[in-house]
């Protein structure tokens, strides 16, 4: 791993770093030491002045050594209870050796902070466009930062309202007339209150975001499903392609290498044991993924890809 400059308060993964469901769905009830800490700088509670000056521009905080290490520390010291108490194994987060426990690594001592906005489901588009160009974006309908902002007369029948800032904060919409605004607003103010980074074992990269709700064109292939494909990328080289399908029914997952030969894994949801055809646009998939994953350690990069072969970044 590269060696990369500490800071607790600008620590992200970039798009969508994976663990295993049984790590990233797990949720403790207890709010732990760090989450409180923290909470207290970016509420401007306990000695801001004294100990961190907080940058406006990039919504950052830059704090002196000590409260670095304090914070480093703490932190570090939560996230391997929280690894315990759901995968009831400990490890040696100095020497990870696990892909699980390079992740917690990464958590704590992977910290550029231009993962703030690739965290950022809205501002990542612009990089996205300067990276790889326009045409690989979902069309966006709008941005808003409430929920009563949004004029639901100026959308189309069928679109994908979601929120910036979390993970799964999503509601399809294939039919506008028969959205339940009501609901609908009482879920997505729900989650414009959570903090995501202190959601599922610390995932710093959400814990600046401003949060926003976004409504992009709605997407499926001939059959009424999408099928998503992310590729797995290490210091920048595509390793392995995650197929899902079947999300009418019961999702199902499939590993492929490069040249679509199928692997023997899964980590999470019920192996697809069809053999799914090899994309015809597979090597301009790959070469997609590595442009964005140029410089990093770790990037799962996602994307659709629809029938008439058009490649969506997702």
């Amino acid at each position: 791993m590269r060696n990369i400059s500490i800071n607790i308060l600008k620590i992200l993964l970039f798009i969508v770093l994976i663990e295993s469901r049984k790590i990233r769905k797990k949720k403790t009830n207890r709010i732990s030491k760090c989450e409180k800490l923290i909470t207290k700088y970016l509420q401007k509670t306990y000695n801001i002045n004294e100990h961190c000056n907080f940058d406006n521009q990039n919504s950052n905080f830059n704090c002196n050594e000590n409260i670095k290490q304090k914070l480093i520390e703490l932190c570090k010291r939560d996230l391997l209870n929280w690894y315990k108490q759901v995968t009831k194994k400990s490890f040696d987060i100095e020497n990870p050796k696990t892909f699980n426990e390079k992740i917690q690594w990464m958590k704590i001592y992977d910290n550029d902070p231009l993962k703030t906005q690739l965290s950022d489901k809205y501002l990542v588009r612009e990089w996205v466009k300067e990276k790889i160009g326009e045409k690989y974006l979902i069309p966006l309908y709008g941005v808003w930062n409430s929920f009563d902002e949004i004029n639901f007369n100026l959308l189309p029948e069928q679109f994908v309202l979601k929120t910036n800032h979390g993970c799964g904060y999503n509601i399809i919409v294939k039919n506008k007339t028969e959205l339940n605004i009501r609901k609908t607003k009482k879920k997505i103010n729900k989650w414009m209150k959570i903090n995501y980074a202190f959601f599922s074992g610390f995932e710093f990269q959400y814990l600046n975001i401003k949060r926003k709700i976004i409504a992009e064109k709605y997407l499926e292939n001939f059959d009424g499903d999408i099928y998503d494909y992310k590729v797995f990328c290490f210091n920048g080289k595509a390793e392995s392609i995650m197929f899902l399908n079947d999300r009418k029914r019961h999702l199902k997952m499939s590993f492929y290498d490069l040249n679509w030969n199928k692997l023997n894994y899964v980590y999470s949801y019920p192996l697809n044991k069809d053999i799914f055809p090899k994309p015809k646009n597979l090597k301009l998939l790959i070469e997609l993924a590595e442009k964005l994953a140029e410089g990093f350690p770790h990037v799962r990069v996602d994307f659709y890809i629809l029938n008439d072969g058009s490649i969506k970044f997702g």
